[in-house]
């Protein structure tokens, strides 16, 4: 199930690309020069290849990243192979679990939306990382565990203890790092994220 988590969440940032920026094409030529004509949007044009060739060959789909018209060769098209290896582990975990397998792959599908739809808006939007983290988990174990194992006194107990082991390592980290004096600026990236985006990066380093 943990794979089946990492594949999705690999698959959202490419389904989320907005359609303006990158598109997919056909590569039929390359140029030594670093240039490939691609088949793109039902025409033929011109991309310009990564610095070292990216072991691009004609025939391979790609990603073309179109900026200021022009055409790059982003990366090879994984798509259908990353959805393929979702349909597999669909099956996979229809097959072996059962109802609990398919009522587990329901609840992984709702707490991706709790993530998408919910802790990664707030966050961008200048939330607390941390308050909507904790959010966010409560929202997920309400959904999977009562989910996929019904509602009574051990799932209840089980819920309450991954709580209580939740806040205990939240308490743990928040007296940890404010000993140990983090600050979450380890790069001036971050630095520039805390100036420009108003991101508490110590919350959502704990997060």
């Amino acid at each position: 199930m943990r794979a089946l988590v990492l594949l999705v969440l690999f698959l959202l940032p490419a389904l989320a690309q907005e359609p303006g920026g990158y598109l997919l094409g056909r590569i039929l030529a390359l140029d030594p020069e670093g240039v490939a004509r691609v088949e793109v949007q039902g025409g033929v044009k011109e991309a310009l290849l990564p610095a070292d060739g990216g072991g691009f060959r004609p025939g391979m789909r790609v990603v073309l990243y179109q900026e200021g018209g022009r055409l790059y060769v982003a990366e090879p098209d994984r798509m259908p192979w990353l959805v393929g290896l979702l349909f597999l582990f669909a099956l996979l975990a229809a097959l072996l679990g059962r109802g609990k397998g398919l009522r587990g792959l329901l609840g992984t599908l709702l707490s991706l939306l709790v993530v998408v739809y919910l802790v990664v808006p707030r966050v961008a939007s200048g939330g607390n990382p941390l308050l909507y983290a904790l959010l966010g988990s409560l929202g997920v174990l309400l959904f999977t565990i009562y989910l996929v194992h019904g509602v009574n006194r051990k799932t209840t107990a089980a819920l309450l203890g991954t709580l209580a082991s939740v806040l205990f390592v939240l308490l743990l980290s928040l007296y940890f790092v404010g000993t140990m004096g983090f600050t979450g600026l380890a790069s001036e990236e971050a630095l520039l994220l805390k100036q420009w985006g108003g991101v508490d990066l110590l919350s959502l380093y704990l997060a």
